[in-house]
């Protein structure tokens, strides 16, 4: 069993609104309220594949969600390579909501949908990054992810950005990942956002 820990500030742009996501430049300040991510995870008993999930909370949006490593998986090859860095398509992020019993046409509309989808997208990502070794290991275990943040949801801050780096540094430090690459992840779930 392991705990795995990883927290995002907040922002505030002060000049440039959204402007760094057409790639342009901003002036922005970190602000001093944060998202939390805990992953743990325990293996599952004899064997038994069926309790072997990846469990998300996310108190604050009243959000939990198990989804197991099987279905997941099962996404996961509708996809194809999640290691290609293109930013995800409407097909990948159908066929996830999908999985996840999600309307894929309210993805876009529903704040608690993106979150949800944006988070296994991620895991996704990260864990076709793992060795297979790791990733069969991880096939065995119930891992919970609780989310916690102190940032309003939709008001400018940047907690979804703040919820993504967290998840993504946290998911790939629970697969023994080189952070450095964080950041290409991140920014591929924020763009689910």
């Amino acid at each position: 069993m392991f705990d795995v820990v990883a927290s995002a500030p907040g922002k505030v742009i002060l000049h440039g609104e959204h402007a760094v996501v057409h790639g342009k430049e901003a002036v922005a300040a970190a602000l001093n309220l944060r998202t939390t991510v805990t992953i743990s995870a325990e293996a599952t008993t004899d064997g038994d594949d069926s309790s072997a999930a990846l469990c998300l909370q996310l108190a604050d949006l009243d959000i939990d969600t198990v989804v197991s490593w099987h279905d997941l998986s099962d996404a996961l090859r509708c996809q194809g390579s999640l290691a290609d860095p293109a930013k995800p398509t409407d097909i990948d992020i159908c066929t996830l909501a999908t999985v996840l019993g999600q309307e894929p046409s309210s993805v876009a509309s529903n704040p608690k949908s993106q979150a949800v989808v944006a988070f296994y997208y991620l895991a996704q990502r990260a864990w076709a990054l793992a060795s297979r070794s790791m990733q069969a290991a991880t096939r065995t275990q119930r891992v919970s992810v609780h989310v916690a943040s102190e940032l309003p949801v939709g008001a400018g801050l940047g907690s979804s950005a703040a919820f993504c780096a967290a998840a993504a540094a946290a998911l790939l430090a629970s697969l023994g990942l080189v952070s450095t690459r964080m950041f290409d992840v991140r920014l591929r779930g924020n763009m689910v956002c």
